[in-house]
């Protein structure tokens, strides 16, 4: 209580001096230009690196692996894992990483060096298994199940979504290599004038054009004020009509607004249930609207 009291932490910092230099590198007398070699160099490595992480009492949670082809150009990824990196996973992803730039970046020259660096560790106290299921082997046989996938159509051949921030839900959802950082592209916000919870469900290749008209028939149109000139109650898409059962909004987006002429985006969203069962979200944009998602 004193030291609250005395605007100080409740408990001092434990400050602990990081160990120096965990990476390992490697540098071949001979550029590594096939699997098998690539194969080699890896295991070598991840045991080196294992050996000296467990020297210190630490073990992997995200491993970069950085290779240096004999022209000098850099490759770098980062692989992460929901718990810990042993030698053989350390060993596996270098391997499945070195094939996939070997196969499929179609290098001009061989590689020369191979580091790799621990840029996540935790102490070695052993990995609890989740309470609700988020750690143990059925989720880690899935996971090596995607690593090996990953490992023969290469990085990108696996993806996973990743849902980040943003005003429009076509850049709100982004696709990520298996193994790498989930970082969304977008920071998580706040972004004022995003649309509210759920999120669409699917962002269609090309928006539909369609037609938003009311009861008697009349376009429907948003003033300077953000009002709607009429109740929407039906879609057109083509030669078809679908009534509007339900609807929300509208929502506003006026980017950089201090813009005169030659807005990057300006347009209004609504909600809407259709009699055919569908929930899509209408978008209003230089006098047109479309349908750029769809909801469950």
């Amino acid at each position: 209580a004193q030291r609250l009291a005395a605007g100080k932490d409740d408990r001092p910092l434990a400050v602990r001096q990081p160990p120096p230099g965990l990476e390992v590198e490697e540098r071949f007398e001979e550029p590594i230009e096939r699997v098998d070699m690539a194969a080699f160099a890896a295991r070598a490595l991840a045991e080196r690196l294992h050996e000296r992480l467990t020297g210190y009492g630490l073990v992997c949670t995200r491993l970069a692996i950085v290779a240096t082809t004999v022209d000098g150009q850099e490759l770098y990824r980062v692989w992460r894992h929901d718990g810990v990196l042993t030698a053989t996973a350390i060993s596996d992803r270098t391997r499945w990483q070195l094939e996939g730039w070997l196969t499929t970046r179609r290098l001009a020259c061989g590689l020369i060096a191979l580091r790799l660096i621990p840029e996540g560790v935790l102490a070695q106290v052993g990995l609890q298994p989740g309470l609700w299921g988020e750690a143990g082997a059925e989720r880690d046989r899935a996971h090596r199940a995607l690593h090996r996938v990953q490992g023969i159509l290469g990085p990108d051949g696996v993806l996973t979504a990743l849902l980040g921030g943003g005003r429009d839900p076509q850049v709100q959802a982004s696709l990520v290599p298996w193994g790498d950082e989930r970082k969304p592209s977008l920071p998580p916000g706040p972004w004022p004038g995003r649309l509210p919870a759920p999120s669409p469900a699917q962002v269609l290749p090309e928006p539909e054009q369609v037609r938003v008209v009311s009861a008697d028939g009349a376009e429907v149109r948003v003033n300077a004020r953000l009002e709607l000139s009429a109740i929407p109650a039906a879609l057109v898409l083509g030669k078809s009509t679908v009534r509007i059962e339900a609807w929300a909004g509208p929502w506003p987006v006026d980017e950089r607004w201090w813009v005169v002429t030659d807005r990057p985006n300006r347009l209004i969203r609504l909600q809407a249930t259709l009699a055919n069962g569908r929930a899509v979200l209408l978008t209003l944009s230089g006098g047109e609207w479309s349908v750029p998602t769809d909801f469950d």
